[in-house]
C-alpha cells in the first residue's frame, strides 16, 4: 500500500483545507452548486462532515474525501462520501480500507459513494445501487 488515509480534527480543518480543495475542487465544480466549499469546511468544522487526507509515502497529500455518517430510517448507519478527489485512482483505492475499519467502528455497515459513471468501473467489490438524476428547475 503506497497511500494511507489520515482524519483531520475539526479544530484543523481550515489548516490543512487548502491541500483537501487541491483535490476537490473538480468534483464540487462538478456538484453543480450541490456542494461549495465553504459549505463543506462549514460542515467538517462543526463535526457534521469529516475530512480525510490520502497521503504518500513521504506525507504529502495525495488526495481528499468528505464524509458524512447517515443514519437510515431503517436502522441502517452507512459512510457517505458525497466528494472523492486524487492525483490517481491507487490513492483512493489503497485508502477505502481505512475507511471501512472506521465505519465498522463506528457502527456502520456500508460505505457509499455519489460519483461519476466511471467509479462504478474503477471501484472493485462495489456496485451501482441507484441512479441520481437532477433536473433544474430554478427560472423559467
Amino acid at each position: 500500500m503506497r497511500f494511507r488515509l489520515v482524519g483531520v480534527q475539526p479544530e484543523f480543518a481550515e489548516a490543512v483545507w487548502p491541500d483537501a480543495m487541491a483535490w476537490l475542487a473538480p468534483s464540487i465544480e462538478l456538484s453543480d452548486g450541490l456542494l461549495s466549499p465553504e459549505s463543506l469546511l462549514d460542515g467538517v468544522q462543526n463535526s457534521a462532515l469529516q475530512l480525510w487526507i490520502g497521503v504518500d509515502e513521504n506525507d504529502m497529500p495525495a488526495g481528499a474525501a468528505i464524509t458524512e455518517v447517515r443514519s437510515l430510517p431503517s436502522g441502517v448507519q452507512t459512510v457517505h462520501s458525497p466528494v472523492v478527489g486524487a492525483r490517481q485512482l491507487e490513492v483512493v483505492l489503497d485508502c477505502v480500507p481505512t475507511l471501512a475499519e472506521w465505519g465498522r467502528e463506528i457502527g456502520a455497515s456500508k460505505l457509499t459513494m455519489d460519483g461519476r459513471l466511471g467509479w462504478q468501473c474503477a471501484l472493485p467489490g462495489w456496485r451501482k445501487v441507484s441512479v441520481m438524476m437532477e433536473k433544474n428547475i430554478a427560472g423559467r
